[in-house]
């Protein structure tokens, strides 16, 4: 589990799901949480390995393949996915737009790397 610009982010098997969680007290001042599901996206393989920062997920499967996704919202949407990783074991964040991993070889990843909108113009 991580958290996903202030949202709770769980995996399960197939599937990623995003939660919000909800923090009240009562009139003694004892917290209760509650999880309030926000987004899912499913996924033909077993999702293995999961890093966060801000709102994007990337994430490994345990077959062939690394997926960055991005929470919009209640959407989770995929920005950029590389089948050529066979079975990615270990997934970290490099910086802002980049991964660093390894495959059950023990053999490292090419870095995979997401370009960032540019959305001051040219």
């Amino acid at each position: 589990m991580s958290a996903v610009s202030k949202k709770c982010q769980m995996l399960i098997a197939v599937k990623v799901v995003v939660f919000r969680i909800v923090v009240t007290s009562d009139v003694s001042n004892t917290p209760s949480f509650a999880l309030h599901r926000v987004a899912e996206w499913n996924h033909s393989y077993y999702v293995i390995s999961l890093v966060s920062h801000g709102t994007t997920l990337m994430l490994g499967d345990a077959i062939s393949s690394v997926t960055f996704l991005k929470l919009d919202g209640t959407r989770l949407e995929t920005l950029a996915k590389d089948y050529g990783s066979l079975w990615p074991v270990c997934l970290q964040r490099w910086s802002d737009t980049s991964i660093i991993g390894a495959n059950v070889s023990r053999t490292s990843l090419d870095s995979m790397h997401v370009l960032k909108e540019n959305k001051g113009g040219a």
